[in-house]
């Protein structure tokens, strides 16, 4: 059980610390409320409730096939962890900073904040980035390792 949950946290860490689009409508939700947080934080919920239904299917499914089957379904899922990792070093590779400007409207106190709060990590960013892209490149690589290599010997 103790596995499972370091695959699951490390799997999910990894996927989490990758920039994305949910993570980018949350930010802008975010900001779009103002310093209203409370109504931007259903939003950040909304993976619980609609990946609950289908583990639980896949899980329904899953069980009905022999385990040669799941075997072979494990080594495809590490190589397609092997693929993202590539594609996540490749992104490192080619990493560039973008500078946008920031409009000059009417802002809410948290909306400033937010500004300068991202201006100063855009001074730190490229090289906060980079470090976590590193990271969830190096994580899906073991974990894809892990994955064909329990495929092969079980």
């Amino acid at each position: 059980m103790p596995g499972y949950l370091l695959q699951g946290l490390t799997l999910g860490i990894s996927a989490a610390v990758t920039p994305g689009p949910f993570l980018a409508y949350l930010l802008s939700q975010s900001l779009k409320n103002g310093g209203n947080w409370q109504r931007t934080l259903p939003a950040t919920m909304a993976p619980l409730l609609s990946d609950g239904p289908i583990v639980f299917l896949v899980l329904i499914v899953l069980t009905q096939f022999p385990p040669l089957f799941l075997r072979w379904i494990q080594g495809i899922g590490g190589l397609f962890l092997l693929y993202l990792a590539y594609g996540a070093y490749k992104a490192f590779r080619n990493h560039e900073t973008v500078l946008t400007s920031v409009p000059v409207a009417r802002q809410s106190l948290w909306q400033a904040a937010m500004v300068i709060l991202f201006s100063f990590f855009r001074q730190t960013g490229p090289r906060v980035n980079r470090i976590l892209i590193v990271f969830s490149a190096l994580a899906r690589l073991l974990f894809g390792v892990y994955q064909i290599w329990n495929a092969l010997i079980s």
